[in-house]
């Protein structure tokens, strides 16, 4: 029991001592800080200039030829959010140096062939290469299928024809997503952040308290001392852990007001995810720091340069690229077991709460548990390898 008790003030020490080294690099927690701060604001952002580019807006549509099809012109003219112009002398160098995104020509033809029943062309210039311009080319052409699709219903009616005929199916779709199962990619990007921010937290202490160490030759005096190997460790990693969950609270705060202060009704957005659903996210990512930190004070007790350890740091963020767009093609929550899997575990089970799921209690216990109990079995390995020396002297 005494030696027990006598581990855990060693560990305390370690971690105090740690926390207090990592926070005097005030260059490095001033950069985390700003990156846990903005992240959030800087994907607000973002999100809502996508939603307002998605948002049609009024379309000023030059067109050349308009007296060779005036009925078209003015169909267009009527409706909602459209505005028909001359088009200028030079259409297509108009759209080419921005000065329209897309002008509609009228061929000459174009008359003779409509009064003889025929198909008609018309053109639409666009610059594929800029969004704005194609977006608006799409927008044409709708609008030009649907006055096409309305004048053949016409002409069949005029040869007594029923207009059903030419149409034999109508395809009806309904959405019976939950009701929060579309939120302007809320349910993708919120779990993304706060993953980023348990991965990216705990690095600087991790790798410095181990790898930092043993490279100033600090290491090896801090062994000699009569305290356990496991409670070394155990004190380095709860050190780094402790920066990577208040880093993740931090992100979870910062992202909870600005979801709540930006204006997303108006861009036809709706987050009806209540604080509780975005709180219960935060929380349920601090396991990824414990383990991910365990993790990178393993591959840095072993690895025997800064260059050896950034290369299997390369091939670990890999990983969890893959992992992460697998979690998100596949339905990786219909296998139970995935459940404690770090990373994949969390991500599925933030996607279904943001995405209007009610998760079952014990899988907030599963994913938990599988990254703490990993996270321990990490520690309790890197433990037993210090007592190598080739771990330690780098022979």
């Amino acid at each position: 029991m005494k030696a027990k008790l006598r581990n855990l003030k060693h560990c305390w020490i370690v971690l105090k001592k740690e926390l207090t080294d990592g926070l005097r690099d005030r260059a490095a927690i001033t950069g985390l800080a700003l990156q846990t701060i903005t992240s959030p604001v800087i994907w607000a952002v973002i999100m809502l200039i996508a939603a307002s580019r998605m948002t049609q807006s009024d379309l000023v549509l030059p067109v050349a030829g308009g007296d060779y099809a005036p009925a078209l012109v003015d169909w267009l003219g009527t409706q909602i959010g459209v505005k028909t112009v001359p088009a200028p002398t030079d259409p297509a160098g108009a759209v080419r140096d921005g000065t329209h995104n897309v002008v509609l020509v009228i061929p000459a033809e174009f008359a003779e062939r409509m009064a003889g029943g025929l198909v008609a062309p018309v053109e639409i210039l666009t610059d594929e290469s800029r969004g704005a311009s194609r977006r608006a080319g799409e927008r044409v052409r709708g609008l030009i299928e649907r006055y096409a699709a309305e004048l053949g219903s016409l002409r069949l009616m005029a040869r007594g024809v029923a207009p059903d005929i030419a149409s034999p199916l109508r395809v009806d779709a309904k959405d019976v997503s939950p009701p929060r199962g579309n939120q302007g990619g809320l349910s993708i990007f919120v779990p993304l952040l706060l993953l980023w921010t348990a991965l990216f937290g705990g690095v600087g202490i991790a790798v410095d308290s181990t790898l930092g160490e043993r490279e100033r030759a600090s290491l090896e005096p801090l062994l000699l001392n009569p305290v356990s190997r496991t409670a070394v460790i155990a004190g380095k990693w709860l050190a780094a852990a402790s920066l990577a969950c208040a880093g993740v609270l931090v992100a979870g705060v910062t992202m909870l007001i600005v979801l709540r202060s930006m204006p997303w009704h108006e861009y036809g957005l709706q987050l009806s995810s209540s604080d509780q659903d975005l709180l219960a996210v935060t929380f349920s990512m601090l396991p990824v720091a414990l383990f991910w930190c365990a993790l990178v004070t393993l591959v840095s007790t072993v690895s025997r340069s800064q260059q050896q350890a950034q290369i299997r740091f390369g091939l670990l963020f890999m990983t969890v690229v893959l992992t992460t767009m697998a979690s998100f093609l596949f339905s990786l929550d219909k296998v139970l077991w995935l459940e404690a899997v770090p990373i994949i575990g969390q991500l599925t089970l933030t996607t279904d709460v943001l995405g209007g799921g009610q998760p079952a209690v014990y899988r907030y216990i599963v994913t938990a548990a599988g990254s703490v109990v990993l996270a321990l079995a990490l520690v309790a390995v890197t433990a037993r390898l210090l007592r190598r020396e080739s771990i330690v002297f780098r022979t």
